[in-house]
C-alpha cells in the first residue's frame, strides 16, 4: 500500500525497472531538480497529491529531463485534459498509480513503454488475391450482420423492455415501432414490424452460412489444396457421410451477398418509408448499433456507429 511520497517514488522506480530500465532509482533528497526517479536513459517525476496534475507540471518535467530520451510522469490523482494534450505533444508518458500498487498507462506513449518487446515476425507466405477478396467479403458480411442486428433490435423495442432474445417473440401490444409507422394503418404497421423482425433473423442466418463458405475458401487456399487433391480425398473416404468441404466460387458467394444486401436495403427503405419521421427511426437504429459496438465482441473495426448506416439506411 502507498502511504507516502517516498513509497510512491519506490513504486515508480520498481515499475521503470519492469519496463527495462534496470538501473532506475530514486534521486537523493534535495538534489532532484524536478526529477524523482532516474535511470541511464529515462527520468520520472512522481506526484502524491489529491488534485490532478496540470500542464505546467508536464512542462517542468520535460525541461528537467531534457538530457534523457524517455520522460515518465507518475500521478496518484490523474491528469487534466491540458496535461494529457501537452504530454502527447512534448513526449511524456503518463502513468497513474493506486494505493494498492497498481500502475496504469494514461496515454499512448505510456502504453508503448509498457508493451512487451516485439519479436521479429516469422516469415510468412504471400497472401493470394483470392484470400484478400475473401477477407474483403467477410468484412462486408460482418458489417451487414451488424446492420441487420441493429434493425432487428429497432423492430423489437418495447415500451417497457427490450426483446433481444431471438427465441421469444415480442408482445405485439408492447412494441413501439408500429406506432411510429404512422403512414400505415395500425394493423398493417404491426404486421410489418413482426415480419421485418422475422426477415432480419432469416437474413442473418443466411449471412452465417455465407460466412462459413467464405471461410472455406480461405482455409483451402492456405492449405494449398487443388481440386484434384480434394476429389481424391473424397474418393478415398467414401464412408464419410458429408462431403462438407465443397468450395463455392467467390463470384457465387459475392452474388449471394448482393442478394442479401439488396433485400436488407428494401426492408429498411420499407420501414423508413412508412414513417413520417424517418430520421428519428434512423437515429434509433444508430443508437442500437452504438450499443452493439460497445457491448458485443467482433465489431471493433466498425466505428463510429453513424458511418455504418450512411450508405444503406438513410
Amino acid at each position: 500500500m502507498i502511504f507516502s511520497w517516498q513509497m510512491a517514488e519506490e513504486l515508480a522506480a520498481a515499475h521503470m525497472r519492469e519496463l527495462g530500465f534496470t538501473d532506475a532509482r530514486r534521486t537523493p533528497a534535495g538534489a532532484d531538480r524536478g526529477i524523482d526517479v532516474i535511470a541511464n536513459d529515462a527520468a520520472a517525476q512522481v506526484k502524491f497529491l489529491s488534485q490532478p496534475v496540470g500542464g505546467p507540471d508536464i512542462q517542468r518535467l520535460r525541461g528537467a529531463a531534457h538530457g534523457h530520451r524517455n520522460a515518465f510522469f507518475y500521478s496518484s490523482s490523474g491528469y487534466s485534459r491540458q496535461a494529457v494534450a501537452l504530454a502527447d505533444e512534448v513526449g511524456v508518458a503518463l502513468f497513474e498509480y493506486t494505493a494498492a500498487n497498481n500502475v496504469y498507462a494514461m496515454n499512448y506513449l505510456a502504453e508503448v513503454a509498457g508493451a512487451a518487446p516485439q519479436t521479429p515476425p516469422e516469415p510468412t507466405r504471400q497472401i493470394t488475391e483470392a484470400e484478400l477478396a475473401a477477407e474483403a467479403l467477410e468484412g462486408d458480411i460482418r458489417l451487414l450482420r451488424l446492420r441487420l442486428m441493429a434493425w432487428r433490435w429497432t423492430a423489437s423495442r418495447g415500451k417497457g423492455k427490450h426483446w433481444s432474445n431471438m427465441a421469444v417473440d415480442p408482445d405485439p401490444s408492447d412494441l413501439r415501432l408500429p406506432h411510429e409507422l404512422d403512414r400505415l394503418p395500425l394493423d398493417e404497421a404491426l404486421n410489418l414490424t413482426l415480419t421485418s423482425r422475422a426477415r432480419t433473423l432469416r437474413l442473418t442466418r443466411l449471412l452465417s452460412t455465407l460466412s462459413q463458405d467464405v471461410y472455406k475458401i480461405g482455409l483451402r487456399t492456405r492449405l494449398e489444396v487443388s481440386d484434384a487433391e480434394l476429389e481424391e480425398f473424397w474418393d478415398n473416404n467414401s464412408d464419410l457421410a458429408d462431403r462438407g468441404f465443397t468450395v463455392v466460387s467467390l463470384d457465387e458467394l459475392r452474388s449471394r451477398f448482393t442478394e442479401i444486401s439488396n433485400e436488407t436495403v428494401e426492408l429498411v427503405e420499407r420501414l423508413l418509408g412508412s414513417s413520417s419521421r424517418p430520421r428519428d427511426m434512423w437515429s434509433v437504429a444508430v443508437n442500437e448499433a452504438r450499443y452493439i459496438l460497445r457491448e458485443h465482441n467482433g465489431y471493433e473495426a466498425f466505428k463510429p456507429a453513424q458511418i455504418l448506416f450512411d450508405s444503406v439506411d438513410r
